[in-house]
C-alpha cells in the first residue's frame, strides 16, 4: 500500500466541523516549545505497534491541546522561512530567494494539513499520519470495519506505511487530497480551487534546478553581486515569461489560504497572531516588479501578517 492509498483514508470533512472540535476554552495559552505536549513525543510503540501497514483508530485524550501545540509550530515555521525569503529579496539575493520560497511552501503545506486536522509525525524509520479528529469526518462510504465509535473516548486515526518517508511529492499530494475533502466556505473556497487547477506536484521549481543542475541560476546577476540592491533585479523580474517564478507563484497561493485558514483558528481559540514579518523597509516601489500590486505576498510585505 503506498502513502497515496493511505492518503485516500482520510475521510470528507468540513472546516467549520475541523474548527469546533478543537473544544478548547478561550484564550488558549501554550508554550510551543513544551515538547511533552507533541503527538511526535506520544506515539509510543506500544501505540503504533509494528505492523507493516497500519490504519486505526486509538484513544488519545487531550488531543486538543496537542493538536494545537503541533499546529501553531508548524505555522511558525511556515512563516519563519517565508520571512527568510522576503528577506533574501530585500537583500538583492533573487535566486536564493526562490529557494526558500519553495522551502516555505513545503512548510505551508503541512501547517495546512495540520489546520485541516492531519499532523504528519516523524516516528523512525518512517513517518506517522495522526488524523486528530476523525469523529468530524463523515463517516460515508467507510467500511464499517473502520467507522469511528460514536462512543470512542478522544479518538484520533493512526496512518503508517513502515519505513516509508513522506517525500516532497508525496506532501504535494497529501495537500491535493485535503484540498479534495475538506469543505471550505467563504473565500477559501476559491483559494483552495487555486491550488488545485496548479497540478501541484507537476510544477518545475527553480529550487530543484538550482540544486541539481550546475547551469541553472536563475539570475546570474546576484551569483556575480549577492548583496546588490532590489532595484538592481526589477528589470531581470520583467523578463520573465508571464507565467512567473514557479517558487513565488506556489507561496503566494499557499500562504493565501493558509492565512486565511489561521485567522478562523486564531480566532476560534480566542489567540492574537504572533506570526508576521515587516519587510524591504516599506518600499513598495521596489518589490512591486516581483509579485504584482495585487498579489497576497505583495499586500504582506510591508504589514505584520495576522
Amino acid at each position: 500500500m503506498t502513502w497515496s492509498r493511505l492518503f485516500d483514508e482520510i475521510g470528507a470533512r468540513k472546516w467549520v466541523d475541523v474548527i469546533n472540535s478543537v473544544a478548547l476554552r478561550p484564550p488558549v495559552n501554550i508554550d510551543i516549545a513544551d515538547l511533552s505536549l507533541s503527538f511526535e513525543q506520544n506515539l509510543s510503540q506500544e501505540l503504533i505497534g509494528d505492523e507493516d501497514r497500519l490504519n486505526k483508530v486509538v484513544s488519545f485524550p487531550g488531543k486538543q491541546m496537542t493538536h494545537v501545540r503541533d499546529t501553531l509550530l508548524a505555522i511558525g515555521k511556515a512563516y519563519h522561512v517565508l520571512a527568510c525569503s522576503q528577506d533574501s529579496l530585500r537583500l538583492g539575493r533573487f535566486s536564493w530567494a526562490t529557494i526558500d520560497a519553495h522551502h516555505a511552501s513545503l512548510l505551508a503545506v503541512r501547517a495546512i494539513v495540520s489546520l485541516a486536522g492531519v499532523v504528519i509525525c516523524s516516528h523512525p524509520p518512517g513517518y506517522v499520519l495522526v488524523d486528530a479528529y476523525p469523529e468530524s469526518a463523515s463517516q460515508r462510504n467507510v467500511k464499517k470495519s473502520r467507522r469511528i465509535d460514536k462512543n470512542a473516548l478522544s479518538p484520533i486515526r493512526l496512518l503508517r506505511k513502515k519505513g516509508q518517508l513522506i517525500e516532497q511529492g508525496e506532501l504535494w499530494s497529501l495537500l491535493n487530497r485535503i484540498l479534495q475533502v475538506v469543505k471550505f466556505t467563504d473565500e477559501k473556497v476559491d483559494k483552495a480551487r487555486d491550488l488545485v487547477v496548479m497540478n501541484l506536484g507537476s510544477h518545475r521549481p527553480f529550487r530543484n534546478r538550482i540544486i541539481y543542475d550546475l547551469n541553472s541560476w536563475p539570475f546570474f546577476h546576484d551569483l556575480l553581486s549577492p548583496s546588490s540592491p532590489l532595484t538592481a533585479h526589477s528589470g531581470l523580474v520583467a523578463e520573465e515569461d508571464n507565467s512567473g517564478i514557479p517558487d513565488f507563484n506556489v507561496a503566494e497561493k499557499i500562504f493565501d489560504l493558509l492565512g486565511s485558514m489561521k485567522a478562523d483558528f486564531f480566532l476560534h481559540l480566542g489567540m492574537n497572531s504572533p506570526i508576521g514579518t515587516s519587510l524591504f523597509g516599506g518600499d513598495e516601489d521596489v518589490a512591486r516588479p516581483y509579485f504584482g500590486s495585487d498579489s497576497f505576498l505583495f499586500k504582506n510585505c510591508f504589514r505584520v501578517v495576522t
